[in-house]
Parts: structure tokens; sequence; C-alpha cells
């Protein structure tokens, strides 16, 4: 029986090992590697920044130190929110954060900013934040927007988590003198705006921080390399703490961060930054998407995926100055194919308002700058407003210059004496404009036809990515430093993070009732049937679901769901029943037709135990302590004696095994080193796997 069960075991490791040469399971594990990956916001290049299921999808990776941003609520309540100004960039709501309750909070959408697969996310409490990192022994670096130490004591308290599962930001010696007497257990990051200490060469400042409990100091990654990054990176080291910089995402910078010292990184990308470092595994963090999509209904919240658009005076508008919604009928102008829908009305913006978009370009560059864009608008302009120049595009997002473009009193769009084409009033065009920074030119499209082009400064036409740097960044829509605007009407608006090539822009026509098609072929979520569903790990960069089955499921089939989302269409059925013994692939076209994806399914059989699903096991009356554990574990509710035990990892192999007493025994885990695997028993029958938590 004993060879058999070899046989049958050999054979499975076989096959497993063809399916893993077609199917590289991804890198969760950093342990062995000096390369510190730290998450920025959480896992914000492919989730909705500062979520839980943002967290625990990086967490799941392997990843043990993210940056998140916390403000306080008007109740006292510490909350994962990054904008400091509003709310209107992720979440459906308005105003301010901390004129809300967190009762209030939580009733808002902040995830559909991201794609509507990421629809009714929540805000999460700093608390639920915590205690999702005790559950992965991971430890969250917090930019505190609203500093408040007795109110941090507080929520590391009611969380009831480890003393070192958060690393507030401290700047100065005396607030982390204040920050030690109420947390003597907690460690903590020196970060200076960004900028080097105020003396690099002051080893009485080193010394102070460290003694006062500072884990890593982080500078920005602009430093790296200069006259002083040296003495600085010396001092810190020498000392036992940490060099952190951020925020970087391009992979020859990360490369070469590494290779200058650098400690950890702060990426929006941080699990494929693990991977490049430690395991030469590349991806490719740029993709062209289509990044915000309104159709101009009742409201200025986004369709599909994009924020809300908002005044840039919003705390204060004037009725004047308020976009309306009504139907065409309504309005007295014409119908867009003869369709009576409900658009909007501009008004013409004096020097204090207009409207504020947040481009969310996610990481293009460093996660900061966007010098490479379209944006395509169907717009309507009456004989009211012909004659005049009217700003239609303006990049300094405190209106403090001149708008970039314009329509002219002829109807011809361009800048600087160099206008193109005819916006014909009294109907509905489609304009494009597609700005190709790296070799400064601006290319304008009225109704799908090229009808000229303005060679442009870059510096001033690139835009600050508002997904990055927060809520007053992005780019203003029909406003101008001197009031030069008119009423128009606007229907549709899109946002693209690439410069757009004339044959995309061709094929999107005319205005459309429905709205402009969209560049978006991504398959977000997938599953499998009888996959352990929190062992799923989505390897984005490289578009690979890798579903993880129990090994004893002699089924050769599974069956795939998988979601397309903003009328993208695929190949093949969304569910169709896949073979679970090698890599199954399948296409995504997106809506306008511009982009296609192959997106692949990776089976991989671990020995887990019971073939049942993770989301429907009930609980095993064997249980185990602590969890998570570090030198060693007690199982208790035996029913048998010499029961046995093994402790496998997430790929499915063995790394401990023994016999258990009868009732209660301990095991000793010292020899296992961090990371998360299944501890099986074996009584009569195989528990269903308990997952376990080593923290050595």
């Amino acid at each position: 029986m004993l060879n058999l069960y070899r046989l049958i075991l050999g054979l499975l490791l076989f096959n497993m090992g063809n399916l893993q040469a077609q199917c590289p399971f991804p890198q969760i594990d950093f342990s062995n590697c000096d390369y510190i990956p730290v998450g920025h916001r959480s896992y914000s290049s492919v989730y909705p920044e500062n979520t839980l299921l943002s967290l625990e999808e990086l967490f799941k990776r392997g990843v043990k130190y993210t940056e998140v941003d916390v403000s306080l609520t008007k109740d006292g309540a510490y909350v994962l929110f990054h904008d400091e100004s509003s709310i209107y960039r992720t979440t459906s709501g308005s105003g301010l954060l901390r004129d809300y309750t967190l009762s209030q909070l939580q009733l808002l959408d902040v995830g559909s900013w991201k794609g509507e697969q990421f629809r009714n996310l929540r805000i999460p409490t700093l608390v639920d934040a915590l205690k999702l990192a005790e559950k992965y022994n991971a430890h969250l670096y917090l930019d505190t927007k609203s500093y408040n130490v007795p109110a941090l004591k507080a929520t590391l308290e009611q969380a009831g988590v480890s003393p070192n599962r958060f690393l507030p930001s401290i700047s100065t010696i005396e607030d982390a003198t204040y920050f030690r007497s109420l947390l003597p257990n907690t460690p903590w990051v020196w970060y200076g705006a960004g900028y080097y200490p105020p003396n690099v060469n002051d080893d009485n400042f080193y010394n102070q921080c460290i003694q006062l409990g500072c884990y890593a100091f982080e500078v920005s990654s602009d430093y790296a390399g200069d006259s002083l990054w040296n003495t600085f990176k010396n001092k810190v080291q020498s000392r036992g703490a940490k060099v952190w910089v951020f925020t970087e995402n391009d992979n020859d910078k990360i490369l070469a961060l590494s290779a200058l010292g650098v400690d950890g990184i702060e990426s929006d990308r941080p699990w494929e930054a693990g991977q490049l470092v430690c395991g030469g595994i590349t991806g490719n963090p740029y993709e062209p998407l289509t990044t915000g999509n309104w159709i101009f209904e009742g409201d200025l919240k986004a369709n599909h995926i994009g924020s809300q658009i908002r005044l840039l005076n919003f705390s204060t508008p004037k009725q004047s100055e308020t976009p309306q919604f009504a139907s065409c009928n309504v309005f007295g102008i014409t119908g867009i194919e003869n369709t009576n829908k409900v658009v909007m009305r501009v008004p013409a913006y004096d020097s204090s308002n207009g409207l504020m978009v947040f481009n969310n370009s996610r990481v293009e560059k460093r996660g900061v700058l966007d010098d490479s864009y379209t944006i395509i608008m169907d717009l309507y302009l009456p004989s009211a407003s012909t004659g005049k120049w009217i700003s239609i595009y303006q990049t300094n997002t405190n209106n403090l210059n001149d708008g970039d473009l314009f329509i002219n009193p002829s109807g011809a769009i361009g800048i600087n004496e160099n206008y193109h084409g005819q916006i014909t009033p009294n109907m509905w065009n489609r304009i494009a404009i597609v700005l190709d920074g790296p070799n400064g030119i601006i290319k304008k499209y009225i109704n799908g036809i090229f009808v000229g082009s303005n060679l442009v400064d870059p510096d001033r036409w690139t835009i600050w990515n508002s997904s990055r740097s927060g809520d007053d960044q992005g780019f203003l829509l029909f406003a101008d430093n001197n009031g030069e605007t008119a009423e128009l009407y606007i229907s549709s608006l899109q946002l693209r993070n690439y410069a757009a090539d004339s044959t995309a822009i061709l094929n999107l026509g005319t205005p459309k009732a429905s709205g402009i098609k969209m560049s978006n072929a991504n398959s977000w979520h997938a599953r499998l049937d009888i996959a352990y569903a929190d062992s799923t790990i989505l390897d984005y960069e490289h578009k690979t679901f890798h579903f993880v089955i129990p090994s004893d499921n002699n089924s050769d089939s599974a069956m795939l769901t998988f979601n397309v989302y903003d009328n993208a269409t695929s190949n093949i059925n969304t569910s169709k029943y896949i073979s679970t013994k090698e890599p199954f692939l399948w296409n995504i076209t997106s809506e306008d037709g511009s982009r296609q994806i192959t997106w692949k399914a990776c089976v991989r059989k671990a020995y887990l135990g019971s073939g049942k699903k993770e989301e429907t096991t009930t609980e095993t009356t064997v249980t185990v302590y602590p969890n998570p554990a570090s030198s060693e574990i007690y199982i208790k509710n035996l029913t048998k004696a010499n029961s046995s035990y093994q402790i496998v990892d997430i790929l499915g192999k063995i790394v401990q095994q023994g016999t258990l007493n009868l009732h209660e025994d301990v095991v000793n885990t010292s020899a296992i080193k961090q990371g998360i695997y299944f501890l099986i028993v074996k009584q009569d029958v195989l528990t269903q796997p308990i997952k376990l938590y080593i923290n050595n």
C-alpha cells in the first residue's frame, strides 16, 4: 500500500513538474532576500488604494510592509484614507472626510473609481486593517494625515494586536519622545517630508532616533546616489536601522536603487518589485487603459471607471456656475443620433471655477507624472457661444494661467495662434486630444478625423497623476484664468493613459448616445469551482490566475468562471470546464476593439487533505493555538491515540510531520521558516486543513 502511495505521489509530482514548467508559480516568500518590498497605499497598482481587499491581496503574496494613509473621522475613528482636501476622487461622497462620522463614511463606495469590478468596497477602519495585518504577520507604515498619539494608542489597544503591527511616520525627536512614552514597544519610521535629516552628519540624531525605536529612515528616491547618499546610508545601516525610499514603479530604477544599497522601496507594485529584485522576475508596469469614463446623464459620477468630477471651488459654489442636467429637448438643442438623451450644460466659468478632473493614470512614470494621454469628449457649441474664445482644457489645477487649449472665435481648436479644424455650432462633435509628451506634440481630431497638431512644451502639458498625488491634481475642463469661457454642452468624456493612434480615434467615430467605447480588455475576477479561494493569486502583469486545488481531488476538469467588464467580449463563454492538467488560455477584446488580452489559468495541486473548497468548509473539531505561531503550537481535541499530523506549505510540500498524543499535544515549529502553511491532522480520517501562520 505504501509503494502504491509513493507511485501515485511520484506521478502526481511528475505531472505537477510539467505544469510548473508551463506555469511557474510566482514568488510569495521574500524572507531569504535582503530587499524589503514596501507597498504604497497597499497594492494600489491593481486594487483600490487603502482598502482591505488591496491589503489582503498584498499580504497573501508575501509582502510584509505597506504604507497606508490614516485620517480621523468626525467622531474620532482612524480610517484608511489619503486625500485631505476632499473625498471626491476615491468615494461616492462629497465634501471633506473630517465632516463625516465613521458610520456615514462606511456607506460610501470606495472601489468603483478604480473600476466597476470593485464596486461597493468600503473605507476600512485602522482597527480592521491592523487585524488583517496580524493575520498575515504584516505591518502597516502609517502616513498620519491626522497625527494623534493617544488616538493611535487607543486604536492599537482596540485592535488587540501586537504592538509592532503599525509603524507611524515621525519627523522630530520631540514627537518621537512623546510617542515612545505612550507606546514604548511600537517602532516607527523617520520621515521628513522626503528630505534628508537636517544634518546628515549628526551621529547623535541617528542614535537618539534608534534609541527611541526608529526602525527605518525614509527619503525620496531622488536622493539615492547623490553626494550625501553614502553618508546617510552608512550612518543608518551601521546602527542596525533600514533605509527606505519612495515611490518607484519603474523596473530599471527599482534595480538601480537596490544596487545603491536601499533596504526597501515603496512602490505601487510592491509584489512585482519584490519578485524583480529577489527573483529576477520581470513584469510590465505600463498598460494602455481607459482610466476614466463619464456619460453625463444626471451627475458628475463616472461610468465603469473613474473618479467623480467636481467643481474647482466646490466649497462655496455659485448657483450660476453649477452644471445642469436635462434632456436635449428641454435644453432646446439637437439630440445625439436622433436620441433625446440627458446631457450636461456647462456654464461660462469665471477665473475661480472650472471642472476638476482626476486622471488616475495608475502607475504611469513614477506614479506621479503623466506625459502621454488621450482626452475624448462629445461636445455641443450653441449659437450664443460662437465668436468667443473658449478654454476647453487647463493643466494648472489652480487656474493660475491661461488655458492650454481653446476653441477660437472661428470654431477651430488650438493654442499659440496655431488652430485647426472646425467645431460646427448647433450639432454634436466628438473631439479627441492626444498628447505625445516625449515628442512634444498634441494631435487634434474632430469626429474621428485628424485636423492638425501643435508643438508644445511637454513640461507644461505633463499632468500630475491624481491617484498618486491627491485630490488637488489632474486637470481642469472649461477653465481659464481671465474668464475666456462660454456656455456649452457635453454628453460624454473619456480619458486614456496613453497616446491613442489615429486608427483607434477613427474607429471611435462620431458622437454616440451610448457614450464612447472603452479600451479595456481585463478579466479581473476568475474562479475555479474546486480551488481553495484564499490561495488564488492573480499575477496581473503576466495576466495569469494561479489556482490551488487539493491533490486528492481526482477530477481532470473544473469549472472556470470569469467576469468581463465594460462591454468587452470574450472568445469563449464566461463559464467553461477546463483541464486541471494543463494551462488554459482565453481572450478578451476591449469594447472599442483596439486591444485584445490573452489570459491564462494555471492549476496547481497541493496535498491539503479534504477536497472541499475553502469557502465552504466547516470548522473542524481539532483546534490549534497560538495562530499565528512561532516556536510551538498546541493541537487540541484529539480523539484518537497515535494520531498523525503534517504541516505543508502553500505549494503542497510537506515541511514537517509526526505523531500526536491523545486529547492535546504540543508541536515544535521553530525549524519552520516564516510563512503561510496548512496543518493536516489524521485520526480516523483527515481533518479539514487548518491554515497556520508561522512568525519565526
